[in-house]
C-alpha cells in the first residue's frame, strides 16, 4: 500500500503524472486548459504561418495540403500568409467552404469551391439554381447530401431571412444541414461571435492539451467536455479574434498536431503547454527512478472514475507503461514523449461496415466504338437515402452482410440476375451482352459495395422509359457534365472501356487503378468521357 508520505513525494516529483492519475472529475481538464497562454500563442502562430486558402480571401497560389508537415526538415507549415488583396469572403462563401471541407481534404476542396463560387456567387444564385446544376458542380466531392442540404439552406435564407445569413448561432442552426460546428464556424469567422467549434482536429488538440484519455466519438468528450473546453478557449481574453482563434486550433490539428504530430516540434505554438507531453516526461522520469510501476499500481486511482477518461484509462496507462519501458536514453527522450503524445486521443473502436454485393448493368446505345458521344442508360436514385437524387447504372443486390464480404453467388446466378435486369431495362432486347472480368469496389462511410458489371448494347427504341418507378435516361458526356456524375459511375465506365479494349478489366479495380484508355487510337482516354464537348 502506498503511504500518504509516498504519495506526497510522488506528487512533488511527478506533478503532471500524479495529477492525471488522481483526477476523477472533468473539472481537472477544465482547470488544465491554459487559456491565457494558449490564446496568444495560437493567434501569433496562425497569423504568421496559416495556409493560403481562397475562402480566407487569399489570392493564389494556394497551399491547402498538409502532406509532410510533420516530417523532419519540413517547412510546409511556415509559408508566410501575406496580406490578401482579395478582401473579405462573404458569410455565404464561408458557409460553402465549411460544408465542402466536411469529410473532404482541404486541398481537394479548393478547385470545387472556386468553381462553385463562380457558378453561384451569391446565396440568391444558389437558391435559384436547379438540382441538376447543383449536382453538376458538386460531382466528385462525394457525400452528396451535403450539396442537397446546402441548396435547401440557401432557399431558406432567401425565403425566411431576406437573403441574409443569420448572424447568431441560434439563427444559423435553423438552416438545413447546419449543425453546431458549422454554425459556430460561420458565426465566429464571418461575424466575430465568440462561438466554440469542435471537429476532429479540435478534439485532437484539446485531448493533448488537457490530457483527455478518450476517443473522439465518446459522447462524454465529443458532445460535452470538448465543447466546454472550446468555449472557454474562444471566450477567453474577452472573446476577441474569435474566428482566427477557432481557425488556429483547427489549423494546428490539421498540421503540427495531426495524428503524427510530436508535441515537441519547435514550430508548434503549444509545445510547452501540452499536458500530454508533461505526463509523458513525468512517466519517463518515474521509469528511470524505478517508481512508475508503483505509481500505476496504486489502488483506487481517480482516473478510472473520471466520466471522460474512465473507460479508456486502463488502455492508456498500459500503453504509457509500454512506451516508458522501451524508452531510449534520456538524451533521446523526445522520441518517447512523441509516442505518448500520439496516444491521445485514444484509437476509435473498430467500426463495422456493411458489405453489399451488386450486379450492375452498363447498357449503351448502339454498338459503335466507345467515344464521348456514347450514350449510356442511367437511372435516377430516389430523393432520399444514399446518393439521393444522383444518377447511376441500374443494379440489383446479390448478397449483403453486416460485416464480412458476402460470398459471390457464382457466374450462373449473376447471369440470371443480369438477364432479369436487362429484360426490365431493354424490353426490346440487347446485343453483345458480356460480363466484365473482376469486380469493382466503392466505399462509403458506412457501407462497402462490391460490384460485378455486365455490359450490353441496345437500340434507343428498345429501352424502357422508366425502371422500378425511377426515371431512366440516355446520357452522353455532355449530359453527364450537366447533371454531375458520381465516382461510382466513372468506375463502371472505366471498367467497360478496359473490357472493350482487352476483353477484361483489372481484378479488384476499386483497389487498383482502372485502365483509363490507351494512346493507340482505338479508344479515347477516360477523362474524355466526362468532359463536355465543344459545340
Amino acid at each position: 500500500m502506498t503511504s500518504k508520505k509516498d504519495s506526497s513525494r510522488s506528487a512533488a516529483a511527478y506533478p503532471a503524472l500524479s495529477a492525471f492519475l488522481a483526477h476523477s472529475t472533468v473539472e481537472y481538464h477544465m482547470e488544465e486548459l491554459p487559456v491565457a497562454e494558449a490564446r496568444p500563442a495560437l493567434l501569433e502562430w496562425y497569423r504568421a504561418t496559416r495556409r493560403r486558402l481562397p475562402w480566407r480571401g487569399d489570392a493564389p497560389p494556394y497551399n491547402g495540403s498538409t502532406a509532410g508537415v510533420n516530417k523532419a526538415g519540413s517547412r510546409a507549415a511556415q509559408v508566410a500568409a501575406e496580406p490578401s488583396p482579395v478582401g473579405e469572403v462573404s458569410a455565404y462563401g464561408v458557409w460553402v467552404s465549411e460544408i465542402m471541407c466536411q469529410q473532404t481534404r482541404v486541398e481537394a476542396v479548393i478547385p470545387y469551391w472556386l468553381a462553385w463560387m463562380e457558378a453561384f456567387p451569391t446565396v440568391q444564385d444558389l437558391a435559384a439554381a436547379s438540382e441538376e446544376q447543383v449536382n453538376a458542380k458538386w460531382a466528385g466531392l462525394g457525400f452528396y447530401r451535403r450539396a442537397r442540404m446546402l441548396h435547401e439552406g440557401a432557399k431558406q435564407v432567401v425565403d425566411d431571412f431576406d437573403g441574409q445569413l443569420p448572424q447568431t448561432v441560434d439563427g444559423l442552426l435553423r438552416l438545413k444541414g447546419v449543425g453546431p460546428y458549422t454554425a459556430g464556424a460561420i458565426a465566429s469567422i464571418s461575424f466575430g461571435v465568440p462561438a466554440p467549434i469542435v471537429d476532429g482536429n479540435v478534439l485532437r488538440v484539446l485531448s493533448r492539451l488537457c490530457a483527455v484519455a478518450s476517443h473522439v466519438k465518446q459522447p462524454a468528450y465529443a458532445d460535452k467536455l470538448a465543447w466546454g473546453l472550446a468555449a472557454r478557449l474562444v471566450e477567453g481574453g474577452g472573446g476577441g479574434a474569435a474566428g482566427e482563434l477557432n481557425q488556429a486550433v483547427m489549423e494546428l490539428g490539421a498540421t503540427l498536431c495531426a495524428p503524427d504530430g510530436s508535441g515537441c516540434d519547435e514550430r508548434d505554438p503549444l509545445r510547452a503547454l501540452y499536458k500530454s507531453t508533461a505526463v509523458a516526461r513525468d512517466a519517463l522520469a518515474a521509469q528511470r527512478a524505478g517508481d512508475l510501476d508503483a505509481l500505476l499500481a496504486q489502488p483506487n486511482l481517480g482516473v478510472h472514475r473520471c466520466p471522460v477518461c474512465g473507460a479508456g484509462a486502463a488502455d492508456f496507462l498500459a500503453r504509457l507503461r509500454a512506451v516508458a519501458a522501451g524508452a531510449p536514453p534520456r538524451s533521446e527522450e523526445d522520441t518517447a514523449v512523441a509516442q505518448v503524445h500520439a496516444l491521445l486521443p485514444l484509437p476509435l473502436p473498430k467500426k463495422r461496415v456493411r458489405q453489399e454485393r451488386y450486379l450492375v448493368v452498363a447498357v449503351r446505345r448502339g454498338d459503335a466504338a466507345l467515344s464521348p458521344g456514347t450514350a449510356w442508360l442511367l437511372a435516377k436514385r430516389p430523393d432520399s437515402g444514399l446518393l439521393a437524387g444522383q444518377w447511376e447504372f441500374p443494379a440489383t443486390l446479390l448478397a449483403a452482410h453486416k460485416e464480412d464480404e458476402p460470398d459471390d453467388p457464382g457466374a450462373a446466378a449473376r447471369a440470371t440476375a443480369g438477364g432479369t435486369l436487362l429484360e426490365q431495362l431493354a424490353p426490346g432486347g440487347v446485343q453483345k451482352r458480356s460480363a466484365v472480368d473482376g469486380t469493382l469496389e466503392h466505399v462509403f462511410s458506412h457501407v462497402r459495395h462490391t460490384m460485378h458489371v455486365e455490359h450490353a448494347c441496345c437500340d434507343a427504341d428498345a429501352a424502357a422509359s422508366e425502371w422500378e418507378g425511377r426515371t431512366v435516361e440516355w446520357m452522353d458526356a455532355d449530359r453527364m457534365a450537366e447533371v454531375g456524375i458520381t465516382a461510382g459511375v466513372k468506375k463502371v465506365i472505366a471498367a467497360v472501356s478496359a473490357h472493350a479494349q482487352t476483353g477484361s478489366a483489372p481484378r479488384r479495380a476499386g483497389k487498383r487503378r482502372v485502365a483509363a484508355g490507351s494512346d493507340d487510337g482505338k479508344q479515347p482516354k477516360m477523362s474524355a468521357f466526362f468532359t463536355k464537348r465543344e459545340s
